[in-house]
């Protein structure tokens, strides 16, 4: 089913879903993403079916590696002194978000690795595996003794809510599971809150940087900074807008917390994303995209070579299958690059295209989306924001389906970036006579140019005025421009 995200958010908001709390705890938020991928994508069935697989050794394991973990972070936890600005990072090695700019020399500053799983954290690093590791054994055993205390009356708008979505969508996840999510959610709040705020005070923290927010951790540590005045600065890590659930504006503001300042790729995506007015939206740009853009430029564009970009969507399947079996008699060499989130098991997401010999399927995450965009001439794709990216290279022959959801990738075809097709006849006449190279397309309005410097800049201005709050955005700006000059 394709997603409605924007269904979806109304439903949201006609039902006060963001209103309602479970024995006084706001949950929605928490649990929305999980509702929405249960809808609209069969993720979270296919979650399940893994973790019912996974072995107890392998999950005992995995308990004491997290415990070796938090004991070594708790340590230095201890031992950092004041820091008055904290990295949240998330991906293990090379960060694509922070390793591709310097910290201004004058910030203290600390990186701490939010992840809870332990392969992504290496034993040097401070992590806040603690208070995850007490809340799921908090969870753990107050199930296993039975003595878990729960709402019955909102367990019963559970279900009508349940039994709504699924005469609107056809499936939803069940009352059962949700209320487990926000049982569970309540313990992380329970654990989390102290942690959070014995980390903000005794580093006396001014402010920090995340990329991804919609993490339970994360969400309890905007809740706590917002409470003490502490800055939230959010780095975009995707193209995000009106068709994703995490940014559909009608639902900030109401037990759904925001960032103070958002750096944004590009003046497009501050207009799509549509911010509340209480935050600060600035250009900035990606560094690392400048940095693969340079570093790509001996890589040799492939001619005959057909990239997919899939979708979960049948019409779209069998247009594609159809498509492939007929261009590969051409010598044509197709590709299919999955979303790094769906490399394991990715037939059930694509029963149809999986099971066509003539397409090779990447699961290889390890050389990024930025190096297929710029191996392959030809990229075909329905409502990814891929096509965003793909014009960082002006190569690209970018083919949109238009038979199906297409929504995200319409301003390429309306700015004449990329072409439509409805069947196999134009997608074969558009591999044919692909679309002229615009070697000097304006890509600044999408793509900020010197990102690094403008994330540096930035910083220092912070710095310079003592982390102001964004009523003073206005200052911030001009003394952003004095700086540089």
């Amino acid at each position: 089913m394709e997603k409605d995200v924007k269904g979806f958010c109304e439903f949201e908001k006609d039902n006060d879903m963001f209103s309602r709390k479970y024995l006084g705890i706001p949950y929605w938020q928490y649990i929305r993403f999980a509702v929405c991928e249960g809808i609209f994508s069969p993720s979270i069935e296919n979650k399940e079916t893994i973790q019912k697989s996974k072995s107890k050794i392998k999950a005992v394991k995995d308990v004491i590696a997290e415990i070796k973990q938090a004991r070594v972070s708790t340590k230095k936890l201890k031992t950092v002194g004041i820091r008055e600005f904290i990295c949240f990072k998330t991906t293990k090695g090379h960060d694509r978000f922070y390793d591709y700019w310097k910290m201004p020399e004058e910030i203290d500053y600390l990186n701490i690795r939010c992840n809870n799983d332990p392969t992504c954290i290496s034993r040097n690093e401070i992590n806040i595996l603690e208070p995850y590791l007490k809340a799921n054994i908090s969870f753990l055993t107050k199930k296993k003794l039975h003595i878990i205390k729960r709402d019955a009356k909102e367990y019963e708008f559970l279900q009508s809510t349940v039994e709504k979505l699924t005469d609107k969508y056809g499936k939803c996840p069940t009352a059962d599971y949700l209320e487990g999510l926000i049982l569970r959610y309540s313990e992380y709040k329970k654990f989390y809150t102290p942690f959070w705020e014995k980390l903000f005070d005794s580093l006396q923290c001014k402010a920090f940087m995340v990329v991804w927010y919609y993490q339970v951790p994360m969400m309890i540590a905007y809740q706590i900074a917002k409470q003490r005045g502490i800055q939230i600065i959010e780095l975009q890590h995707g193209v995000i807008n009106n068709h994703e659930e995490y940014w559909f504006e009608d639902q900030r503001g109401v037990n759904n917390f925001t960032p103070d300042y958002f750096l944004a790729f590009g003046k497009q995506h501050i207009e799509w994303t549509k911010m509340l007015p209480s935050t600060l939206c600035l250009s900035v740009g990606y560094p690392f995209q400048d940095y693969m853009k340079s570093n790509l430029e001996n890589i040799v564009t492939d001619e005959r070579t057909i990239i997919i970009y899939p979708e979960t969507n049948k019409d779209f399947e069998t247009l594609i299958d159809n498509f492939v079996n007929l261009i590969v008699e051409k010598n044509y060499r197709i590709l299919m690059k999955l979303h790094p989130l769906q490399t394991d098991h990715y037939e059930v997401y694509y029963p149809i295209l999986a099971k066509n010999r003539n397409i090779q399927v990447i699961t290889d995450q390890s050389k990024g989306i930025y190096y297929w965009l710029k191996l392959g001439k030809h990229h075909i794709m329905a409502n990814t924001t891929v096509g965003h990216e793909a014009l960082v290279f002006p190569h690209t022959n970018i083919c949109i389906a238009t038979n199906v959801n297409h929504e995200q990738m319409q301003p390429l075809l309306d700015w004449g970036f990329a072409r439509g097709f409805n069947n196999v006849d134009e997608l074969l006449h558009l591999i044919d006579d692909p679309l002229s190279s615009k070697s000097t397309m304006d890509r600044s309005n999408l793509w900020e140019d010197s990102g690094k410097k403008n994330i540096e800049l930035f910083l220092s201005t912070m710095k310079h005025l003592k982390w102001p709050g964004v009523e003073n955005r206005e200052k911030i700006i001009s003394a952003m421009n004095k700086i540089e000059e």
